[in-house]
């Protein structure tokens, strides 16, 4: 007798082959063809079920345009950087975003943690988008303002309510903007007007020297005190170009504090940048339940045809009973004879004694 190969696995290769497997499977999945249908059908369902009660938020969009005015002309780029990231962080901090929570009782579970963490939340649901920015670039003689859209996105389960906090976080954007513009002009406004009583004395302090340098060159002269009003003279002379400089730095110091004082008036009338909300995007309305049933039934299609031969596989694998020969020949026992299915083969089977048991009971 000769001796067992020890890799049975080479022994039996072509018992091992992929499609044999596939093949094997598909008969042991038939043989249970009642529970790979139902398996199909349940995982279907539960897919179908998940889909179906999977209710995204609806998101609300407020479209602001912001144009510079016109009165005073700005060639030079108005914004660097990230501008959407900026009025993020500007207008949507913590404490902003904590009154509109408080305001339309938002997140109850996240508040009964703590407002920190109804804020985080709050963040998750709140976006800004920045279109057509063309403050970045620099503006020729004949182009005509710039201007920049600003998106402002909030996505709550109630599509009203999302409308109404969209709404005000777009205001919320609009304040913050303004009144720091506003802050930041008055703060130029005041500096300017630092720099010209400055510039002022600085002009005043040279007239007056001015002036007490031509009286003493006057006496000199009286006293024929050539040396001295050489002196003077040459002190004169330095004087009035100083007073000159002074001068042109009180000129612009003046135009500067009048630009500053028009731009801080403009801001705080709204007229330096122009804030307008020019579209409000509500949630879209709630599909046709026609279509809705539609989809379900071609979602629920697919979804069978997908998980019904992974679960035919996987009943096919998982099945521990000896279906034909291959099955045997796995367990290493050899196999005689096979022999097929005749009239009368299930009598004295296990499964026909225990349908005859419970017939007679």
């Amino acid at each position: 007798m000769s001796e067992p190969r020890a890799d049975w696995f080479e022994a039996e290769r072509d018992v091992h082959s992929w499609r044999r497997e596939l093949l094997r499977l598909k008969r042991r999945a038939r043989a249970r063809l009642p529970t790979t249908l139902l398996s199909a059908a349940l995982v279907t369902a539960a897919a179908v079920w998940f889909v179906a009660h999977r209710h995204p938020p609806a998101e609300s969009r407020i479209l602001i345009r912001v144009t510079e005015g016109q009165i005073l002309r700005q060639d030079k780029p108005l914004t660097t950087g990230d501008l959407a990231a900026y009025l993020y962080d500007s207008a949507f901090t913590n404490q902003n975003l904590a009154k509109i929570i408080d305001k339309y009782d938002l997140y109850p579970l996240a508040r009964a943690r703590g407002e920190s963490v109804a804020v985080e939340t709050m963040k998750w649901y709140v976006d800004v988008e920045v279109y057509r920015n063309y403050f970045l670039l620099a503006r020729a003689y004949n182009d005509p303002v710039r201007s920049v859209r600003v998106a402002v996105k909030y996505q709550n389960e109630d599509p009203e309510l999302s409308l109404v906090v969209a709404r005000d976080l777009a205001e919320l954007v609009i304040q913050t903007e303004s009144q720091r513009r506003s802050g930041e002009s008055g703060d130029l406004a005041a500096l300017a007007g630092t720099a010209l009583d400055r510039a002022s004395e600085a002009l005043e302090r040279r007239q007056l020297d001015l002036a007490d340098r031509q009286r003493a060159l006057a006496s000199a002269r009286k006293r024929h005190d050539d040396d001295e009003a050489a002196a003077l003279q040459v002190e004169i002379s330095r004087l009035g170009k100083e007073i000159n400089v002074n001068t042109d730095a009180v000129r612009k110091a003046r135009e500067s504090k009048r630009r500053a004082d028009l731009n801080f008036a403009m801001d705080q009338r709204g007229m330096g940048l122009v804030f307008q909300i020019v579209d409000e995007r509500p949630p879209p309305p709630p599909p046709d339940p026609r279509e809705v049933a539609i989809q379900m039934a071609m979602l629920s299609l697919v979804c069978f045809l997908f998980f019904l031969p992974l679960c035919a596989v996987g009943i096919g694998a998982f099945d521990q009973r000896l279906h034909d020969r291959e099955d045997i020949q796995r367990l290493g026992l050899p196999v005689v004879g096979h022999v097929p299915p005749f009239a009368g083969h299930r009598l004295g089977s296990m499964k026909a004694r225990r349908d005859a048991a419970r017939a007679d009971r």
